[in-house]
């Protein structure tokens, strides 16, 4: 139904995104950062990802588009979705400060932060070496203390 919805009308945001919602839905399963087999997998995800792209180019002051399609991309298994998510969030931001929404505004900034933790999170415990290698640190913290 939602896909003949936005053959008939392209520029309706709100098909274009429940379509989004209803294929991230589909795919949810079998998302992971690992090798995907499934092709009706791939072609949900794919839909999902374009049609809730679609909703935000079409309603751009839409923060619950904006959150939607940030948090899809925070739950990728890679790190370049992940990265792009921090723009998209930024977005909902803007646009929930500019309709006063002080829920929508709360769950921004909740995003917010947990797309820069992911940022973080790809490179912590890492430092570089004299020579310039970059090594893995232990993932406890537990480094050895000074007895002084």
């Amino acid at each position: 139904v939602l896909e003949s919805a936005v053959r008939t009308n392209f520029r309706d945001p709100a098909s274009w995104y429940l379509l989004g919602l209803i294929n991230w839905e589909r795919g949810r399963k079998g998302r992971s950062a690992t090798y995907i087999k499934d092709k009706n997998i791939i072609k949900a995800l794919q839909v999902a990802d374009s049609a809730m792209r679609i909703a935000t180019q079409l309603a751009p002051d839409s923060a619950r588009y904006w959150l939607s399609l940030s948090r899809f991309n925070l739950q990728s298994g890679y790190s370049t979705m992940r990265f792009s998510s921090q723009g998209q969030v930024g977005n909902a931001l803007d646009a929930a400060e500019k309709t006063g929404d002080r829920l929508l505004l709360a769950e921004a900034a909740d995003l917010t932060g947990m797309a820069m933790w992911r940022r973080y999170e790809a490179s912590a415990n890492r430092a570089l070496t004299d020579d310039g290698q970059r090594i893995q640190l232990a993932q406890n913290n537990n480094w050895p203390r000074d007895k002084a």
